[in-house]
């Protein structure tokens, strides 16, 4: 089933809507999880997740910043050390997955880049 991860929810879904399999969503979901301090907004989110997907901008917009930036800068390192680390081509895997996973983080970077210009 696939699973999905929304940075935005206005006109122009698909360019910040992630989609993906249960596998790469959950550690991702579960990461975003971690740095929401208030835990009833965190349980709110938890519901969520187990729904399959992570709606980013119903989040405080400090709290949305937050978790924007973590995705644009540590999501990459997390991907290849710990999601996918190499050598990829023994553990029989395509680095199509390596890609996916990390354009969550360039989908983040434009969703701060356009709020840094509204």
């Amino acid at each position: 089933m696939t699973k999905l991860i929304a940075l935005t929810n206005d006109e122009t879904p698909n360019d910040f809507d992630w989609f993906a399999t249960r596998g790469l969503f959950e550690p991702i979901a579960e990461s975003i999880l971690q740095r929401i301090e208030d835990g009833a907004l965190r349980e709110k989110m938890r519901a969520q997740k187990v729904s399959g997907y992570i709606f980013v901008e119903h989040l405080p917009p400090e709290v949305r910043h937050k978790i924007l930036v973590a995705l644009r800068d540590e999501l990459p390192e997390f991907v290849d050390t710990v999601l996918y680390p190499p050598p990829l081509d023994e553990k029989n895997l395509d680095p199509i997955f390596v890609e996916r996973a990390k354009s969550l983080a360039r989908m983040a970077a434009k969703r701060l880049e356009r709020d840094a210009s509204d």
